[in-house]
């Protein structure tokens, strides 16, 4: 898959309409853990499986594995992409860095699904565990506030007060100087 059209895809799929605090909170999942779920396969052995079902909330919420499949399950082009936004972004970053690691020819596969619990498809917003946990401090308080996302990184921030759409947009696309880097494609989801 093109750069170009992973990037359509990963902007498509979080093409949501901006929504106020009450709504959100009745599309958002449980911040509190997740679940692993294993995907149909031919290249992990049964045992391996087992091993990586063991992960359970361990790792959180929208999270995938890719493995290269002629390369063992120690390898390390094998790669974990977590707290993104949905699965199909985690998906996205998982294959790119797997792909991007690997030496041997076939593509790699996602084997592994990290999600919410009680996943259900098909909702009006996703987030992270890590920001739907900082929706939570986001709903304090009456003031002008936003909550801004990045499909590519996972990014997120809110801000509060005159000009929080702004200041939620700059900060998500600052990201945090750790785990989450800069990005350019963050946008508002939640605006009171």
């Amino acid at each position: 898959m093109s750069t170009g059209l992973v990037m359509a895809f990963t902007n498509l799929a979080f093409a949501q309409d901006t929504m106020d605090a009450r709504s959100a909170r009745g599309q958002l999942f449980d911040h509190r853990g997740g679940e692993v779920v294993l995907l149909p396969n031919d290249v992990l052995t049964e045992e391996q499986q087992a091993q990586l079902s063991q992960m359970g909330g361990a790792i959180p919420y929208y999270g995938a594995i890719a493995v290269a499949p002629d390369e063992g399950f120690l390898s390390e082009a094998n790669q974990a992409a977590a707290n993104h936004h949905s699965i199909a972004s985690a998906e996205v970053a998982a294959l790119a860095a797997c792909n991007q690691a690997r030496t041997s020819a076939r593509a790699c596969v996602i084997v592994m699904h990290f999600l919410p619990r009680n996943y259900e498809a098909g909702r009006a917003l996703e987030m992270s565990q890590t920001a739907t946990e900082a929706f939570r401090e986001y709903r304090r308080g009456r003031d002008e506030k936003a909550f801004a996302i990045s499909a590519a990184t996972g990014n997120h921030a809110f801000a509060k007060g005159v000009g929080a759409v702004g200041l939620a947009l700059e900060a998500c696309n600052v990201g945090d100087g750790t785990e989450n880097t800069a990005a350019t494609d963050c946008y508002t989801v939640i605006q009171d």
